[in-house]
């Protein structure tokens, strides 16, 4: 057996290889198609979720400013200066030794 037979011998020894062994290169396409499909999908699930995330956030921070300012109304409405406040300023009482003054329309 010379070279050329020895090497012709061998590149249909590999084409042979390669021929019956098709569907494993067909599978690692098909598989890897699919792989570039499901990656593409995290990352747009991924974008979605951390915009979720500040939308959350932003959300967070107004519960909880909401919650301080519930929290100071809440422990204000036991302090007697901001009880005659609100009697002052809803019902328009006055406390006693001090003179109620009504304005009126001089126009009509």
């Amino acid at each position: 057996m010379n070279v050329n037979q020895h090497w012709l011998h061998s590149a249909r020894a590999v084409t042979e290889f390669v021929k019956g062994l098709w569907w494993v290169f067909a599978f690692i396409f098909v598989t890897y198609g699919f792989y570039f499909l499901l990656m593409q999908s995290k990352e747009s699930d991924l974008l979605e979720l951390q915009a979720r995330l500040e939308l959350m956030q932003v959300e967070t921070a107004l519960a909880l400013r909401d919650q301080d300012e519930l929290r100071l109304r809440i422990e204000s409405q036991s302090d007697p200066c901001f009880i005659e406040m609100m009697l002052m300023r809803t019902l328009g009482v006055v406390p006693e030794g001090q003179v109620k003054v009504h304005f009126r329309n001089s126009g009509s």
